[in-house]
């Protein structure tokens, strides 16, 4: 395999010029730097686009500007919009260590498959004590893996797209994210994945941290849509028993 892979980094934000800000600073200090950043302002109405122009001399920047139709299709047309063989994607409310890119391409150059990371979320005084508990349970979901590279069985499929990473190729021959999902798209293209043949690999050493101001309101809407949307997943894969779905039960709080 190519060594060498060029990358394209694809970021969907909706009303996120601040988040999307410290993400695109801690792409400044990568490692690895990246062939490109497409960010796709899916809807904005906070003045994103705007906020995001003065990257265009720092990173080599596209804005991609689109009516709302949530992270699904802002993802697939960040992709159309890039040229990279790698595709890297974060959600906007994530920040990046500097090796996080090098860990993506050291990966797909001698391996094929999907490729998910590990979405932290440290605990701190500064925190509210709903956030300090979401990180706890993330830290405890994520004991159960061993250090580095786990290959997912295919009943214990997972994916987030907060961190993750395919080969251009892989990600047309899956046809790219359901765009008719306005949650879960994640996993479904995961599932999808396993169905095609197409292994899908955690990195419990390759971290982003998440940064989630999440109230108790927001929280208990989350998890009636998290229970809304696995239902649907449910249905499209009848003859899966799910374990991995619900064992990313963690996302209801994460997410």
């Amino acid at each position: 395999m190519d060594t060498e892979l060029s990358t394209s980094v694809v970021i969907p934000t909706y009303n996120g010029s601040a988040k999307v800000a410290r993400l695109l600073e801690s792409l400044l200090r990568q490692t690895k730097a990246p062939g490109e950043v497409v960010v796709v302002v899916d809807g904005s109405t906070d003045g994103t686009a705007e906020a995001l122009m003065p990257w265009r001399g720092l990173l080599p920047l596209q804005i991609v500007e689109q009516p709302n139709t949530g992270r699904a299709a802002a993802r697939n047309a960040g992709v159309q919009r890039s040229a990279g063989e790698l595709l890297i994607f974060f959600d906007d409310d994530v920040t990046l260590p500097p090796d996080c890119l090098q860990k993506h391409v050291a990966f797909h150059a001698t391996r094929e498959g999907l490729l998910t990371g590990n979405p932290q979320e440290t605990p701190g005084p500064d925190k509210s004590d709903l956030q300090n508990y979401k990180g706890m349970l993330v830290k405890r979901w994520v004991e159960k893996y061993n250090p580095g590279l786990n290959r997912l069985s295919d009943n214990q499929v997972f994916f987030t797209g907060a961190n993750c990473s395919v080969r251009r190729s892989v990600f047309d021959r899956l046809n790219g994210f359901d765009a008719a999902l306005r949650d879960i798209e994640d996993q479904d293209f995961a599932q999808r994945a396993i169905d095609k043949g197409v292994p899908v690999w955690f990195d419990l050493f390759n971290t982003v941290e998440h940064h989630d101001e999440i109230t108790c309101v927001r929280y208990i809407r989350r998890l009636r849509e998290y229970a809304t949307w696995h239902r649907v997943l449910a249905e499209r894969y009848p003859l899966r028993t799910h374990r991995g779905a619900r064992s990313a039960g963690w996302k209801r709080l994460v997410y």
